[in-house]
């Protein structure tokens, strides 16, 4: 029996079954990071404001938003179009800028989109040194039986 050749095979066993384990775990956050992402590409920008320095009409150039009621500082929103129309001042900033400045003015939290990507690495990430790391334990247990082992050659 070839020791070395059967440890390999049972290190492409394990590693196998490591990267099915790790898939198993991520692949339900990593797709609800990916259906997020394409999400968030889709309808216009809405932004918060104090419903106290609003301008413009209810119901025709913004909304109430649906949880002032448990707010302490009501917010309204625009579409980010009306926005720029009725607030010339911010004519300058892109839509990221303007969501940065406008969220925290109305004290809504602002959450970055999640990056799948990220998330998606962290996983291989995972699968890949898991598989590593168990190849190089098994090389530095099959050096240490080795040194074990009677030597073919006698003592002179």
């Amino acid at each position: 029996m070839n020791f070395k050749r059967g440890m390999f095979r049972v290190w492409v066993v394990v590693s196998l079954l490591w990267a099915i384990a790790v898939a198993v775990f991520f692949f339900n956050p990593v797709k609800a990071a990916f259906e997020v992402q394409d999400l968030s590409g889709f309808g216009i920008l809405q932004v918060p404001v104090p419903c106290d320095k609003a301008r413009g009409q209810e119901g025709k150039d913004y909304e109430n938003g649906p949880w002032n009621h448990y707010r302490t500082k009501p917010a309204c929103w625009y579409d980010v179009r009306k926005f720029r129309v009725l607030y010339p001042e911010y004519k300058d900033l892109s839509e990221n800028e303007l969501s940065d400045k406008l969220y925290p003015a109305a004290g809504v939290e602002l959450k970055p989109p999640p990056n799948p990507w990220l998330l998606l690495g962290k996983a291989l990430l995972i699968a890949i040194v898991g598989s590593v790391l168990l190849l190089v334990t098994g090389l530095v247990m099959g050096w240490i039986y080795l040194g074990f082992r009677p030597s073919s050659s006698r003592w002179r």
